[in-house]
């Protein structure tokens, strides 16, 4: 019933994926596991805790600690856009669009990558692209 449901939401909204899951895992959680019980569940709001310390060139997130070249290192701005519309095109079909969407983590803000600033990017981008269509 609805208790299980719950219980069942509650355990698989967040999905941690350990240094050199790369973007298909992240990607394969979402679309296999997350998004499917959200469904279910029918929320009335989806609330984000958008964090960024995953990307590949975090120099906290512990992703680039892997030094395995056979090993993808971690997922790229893109893999948060890409995050952020599939959770949209949701939150339109389950909640009436609304959304709640906050940022945490990332920690990169050195000139030459600054994955922060590009995910964040990635991030807003993919908001305003869904509020415009």
């Amino acid at each position: 019933g609805q208790q299980e449901l719950t219980r069942r939401w509650a355990v698989h909204s967040v999905e941690n994926m350990g240094a050199g899951s790369g973007s298909q895992a992240p990607r394969s959680a979402l679309e296999n596991k997350v998004l499917p019980i959200k469904r279910a569940f029918g929320p009335d709001t989806i609330f984000i805790s958008a964090g960024f310390d995953g990307h590949r060139d975090d120099i906290l997130g512990g992703v680039t600690a892997v030094k395995n070249l056979n090993v993808p290192a971690g997922n790229v701005e893109e893999d948060n856009a890409w995050t952020m519309l599939e959770i949209l095109r949701l939150v339109v079909e389950v909640c009436d669009g609304r959304v709640v969407s906050v940022l945490e983590g990332g920690y990169d803000v050195r000139k030459e990558k600054n994955s922060l600033a590009k995910s964040v990017a990635g991030h807003v981008a993919a908001i305003s692209a869904c509020a415009t269509a």
